[in-house]
């Protein structure tokens, strides 16, 4: 009985207001490695795995592995599909694959369903086809479920005729694949100058997208051309009932925006579009802008932009405000210099039901230090590193008005190479107004919060670190998994957990030879 109660204890790590559950080992096979959650529903959790072949695998309520299931369609007896997609919707299982007929050229995009013990339905629903085609990389495939509504958008981009305007398609459907509406959209500007970033769809079934044109690039009788900055930021809303256009202007003066993205509340009454921007010539962040959209009116509530101050500054370069060198101008240039922020990327985006967004991003870049040598022989040998950085991560509030209220700063230094940071970067949930984001963290960091931090070494032998954010943007460290006193531990691969819920949130644990389902409880 004592043995019992030592290994329920054992799977079991409790954080106050968080627990963390493992389920039981997995022993690997031919399948390969889990590589993303997919969701779940009131029967159990589905994980997705992916080599050279597509798995699904499905685990009980108590994490335990129930069958594994290889996605392989056949159009014909020997016409084999390619996967595109899964998505757990609240009442299916949906698998996309698509097939390119070289001989007709033309690419076809097909649906069915899944059931929940792991039979896969043998009649395949074309939802989308395209002809006259050059190859099979000419339409590419993307798949978005609406958040309340089961309404699933199909978006297909074309990577041919880049002089021409751009274009698209979309498709809505439904989960059993009743078409509810599509079209072909153009975009007034050039392939070649546009790059379409984000896309949504709203519980109405509209269609929202955020793309960057290269204004400079642009003819000069656009009604867009304006010297004075490179690119330009655009939503396009599209209203397939009355087939209308909204665009909305994103520029910010004379400023380069440098990150961006979207999101929709529930209830899809307003779009919010946060993000970076900054100076041409620096080229670092100068500060953070947001606009909130009524989707019921098709306008603009605000647009708010604000720099970054010299505190929190202050606080991610860990230097007090009063620490002023005057004798020194040149160093204190080169120290100025430094004391910028680059290269963050977006996470994710919260909106509450004051009207209040939090925005998470993460500092990552990719560092490639190529080397050449030459032996005594005369042979010469070139080697190549990349170095992957996932560091500081920075949270910011904006209040019910676009204002931003506060950024707080979260140190971190994981730096790993050519690997492709498969176990770096963070995972982020959102539960009761407050933001949780975990990450493998060196063991000597502890529950520190200070600027200089230890680098994550294996993540083996890494502790799995928790940092809650108060509305407030007050910072509390916890440890919700510690780093073993010998030997290896669970590896976590943060970036690819999900929450499944209001306060659930599914990630998988590595082990030599071995996985397993980890569940972490926010009450």
């Amino acid at each position: 009985m004592l043995i019992l109660v030592l290994s329920h204890l054992a799977n079991i790590v409790s954080a106050q207001d968080v627990e963390l559950k493992w389920g039981n080992d997995v022993k690997k096979s031919k399948s390969g490695d889990p590589s993303d959650v997919l969701g779940k529903d009131e029967t159990g959790f589905y994980i997705l795995k992916t080599n050279r072949d597509v798995y699904i695998e499905k685990f009980d309520v108590n994490m335990n592995l129930l069958w594994t299931k290889k996605i392989q369609i056949y159009l014909t007896k020997t016409a084999e599909t390619v996967f595109e997609n899964i998505l757990i919707t609240k009442n299916k299982i949906i698998v996309f694959t698509s097939y390119y007929d070289s001989k007709a050229n033309t690419k076809q995009l097909f649906a069915t369903h899944i059931s929940k013990d792991g039979v896969i339905d043998s009649k395949l629903y074309e939802v989308n086809i395209f002809d006259n085609l050059s190859s099979r990389h000419s339409v590419s495939y993307d798949v978005r479920l609406s958040k309340k509504i089961n309404s699933i958008l199909i978006f297909s981009n074309f990577r041919e005729k880049y002089n021409e305007k751009e274009v698209f398609h979309y498709k809505v459907i439904d989960e059993n694949f009743v078409e509810k509406s599509h079209a072909f959209i153009e975009l007034p500007y050039k392939g070649s100058n546009t790059s379409i970033m984000d896309y949504i769809i709203d519980n109405a079934g509209n269609i929202h997208l955020v793309y960057s044109v290269n204004l400079k690039k642009e003819e000069v009788n656009n009604r867009s051309n304006d010297d004075k900055i490179d690119f330009n930021y655009y939503v396009m809303s599209y209203y397939p009932s009355t087939k209308e256009y909204k665009e909305y202007d994103l520029r910010i003066g004379n400023y380069l925006i440098t990150g961006i993205s979207i999101l929709i509340d529930n209830d899809s009454r307003f779009m919010y579009v946060p993000g970076f921007y900054s100076e041409k010539k620096i080229n670092a962040l100068r500060g953070t802008f947001i606009s909130k959209i009524d989707l019921m009116n098709r306008q603009v509530v605000y647009s708010r932009q604000q720099v970054f101050d010299d505190a929190f500054l202050a606080v991610v370069y860990d230097k007090p405000l009063d620490d002023d060198n005057k004798k020194d101008d040149k160093a204190n240039k080169k120290a100025k210099g430094k004391e910028q922020l680059y290269d963050y990327d977006i996470k994710e985006l919260f909106v509450n039901e004051a009207e209040e967004v939090m925005m998470v991003s993460e500092q990552y870049y990719v560092h490639v230090v190529t080397t050449t040598t030459t032996s005594a022989n005369g042979v010469t040998t070139t080697r190549t590193t990349y170095y992957y950085h996932y560091n500081n991560v920075m949270v910011s509030k904006f209040g019910s008005t676009g204002d931003r209220q506060w950024c707080s700063n979260i140190p971190k230094y994981q730096v790993t190479t050519n690997d492709g940071g498969f176990f770096s970067s963070i995972g982020v949930f959102a539960h009761q107004d407050k933001v949780y984001i975990i990450y493998n963290d060196n063991p000597k960091n502890g529950t520190g919060i200070a600027a200089r931090q230890y680098r994550t070494m294996s993540p083996q032998k890494s502790q799995l670190a928790m940092v809650t954010v108060d509305g407030d943007g007050t910072l509390k460290k916890r440890v919700l998994m510690h780093a073993p006193d010998h030997g290896k531990g669970i590896a976590t691969r943060p970036k690819f957990s999900y929450q499944i819920s209001t306060d659930e949130v599914i990630l998988v644990g590595y082990l030599y030879g071995a996985y397993k389902l980890g569940k972490i409880d926010l009450k």
